[in-house]
């Protein structure tokens, strides 16, 4: 009996044990970046942000199906926002940016790749304008609204237009 309970692999045991085989996975990155999509799935890019269209306007969609076809429109809509297309174009193009958990995967996936807050991936992003504001004694911003100054402060050197022209945008 010893003899038959070592042999299936502890001493208490009255059974062999099973082993089950595991694979290691390789990290495989979220998108693909444009220049590494197959070409077919470059040629179908407008079919796939029509096809997107068409699910949003069926009041059942499916939100998996949405973000498949998010996932692989990605490197179109960088294209576009390159370009630097109204956000009323690009909604018109992407309808599935209007929903919420959508939007802000959106946001994520620019921000930070790890789905982090979207506040500490500015922080992180831009330590150096953070430091600038602490040091700087005329600005007198506490630490919740410090993302937001530096978001601020991102946007009006990037488009050089006033506040209210941005806002009404």
């Amino acid at each position: 009996v010893e003899k038959k309970r070592l042999s299936h692999g502890h001493p208490n045991s009255g059974r062999k044990l099973k082993f089950l085989k595991v694979d290691l996975v390789t990290h495989r990155e979220y998108l693909a970046d444009e220049n590494e999509q197959s070409e077919e799935l470059l040629m179908q890019l407008e079919k796939q942000v029509e096809s997107m269209r068409g699910i949003m306007c069926n009041a059942n969609y499916d939100l998996g199906q949405v973000k498949t076809k998010m996932d692989m429109t990605y490197s179109h809509r960088q294209r576009i926002i390159k370009e630097n297309k109204l956000i009323k174009e690009i909604l018109e193009l992407y309808p599935a940016l209007s929903v919420t958990t959508i939007f802000i995967r959106e946001i994520n996936l620019h921000c930070d790749p790890h789905y982090g807050d979207i506040a500490q991936a500015l922080k992180s992003n831009c330590s150096k304008l953070v430091k600038a504001l602490d040091e700087s004694g005329k600005e007198n911003i506490d630490e919740e609204e410090k993302p937001f100054a530096v978001l601020e402060h991102i946007i009006m050197k990037r488009f050089k237009h006033s506040k209210k022209l941005l806002l009404n945008h």
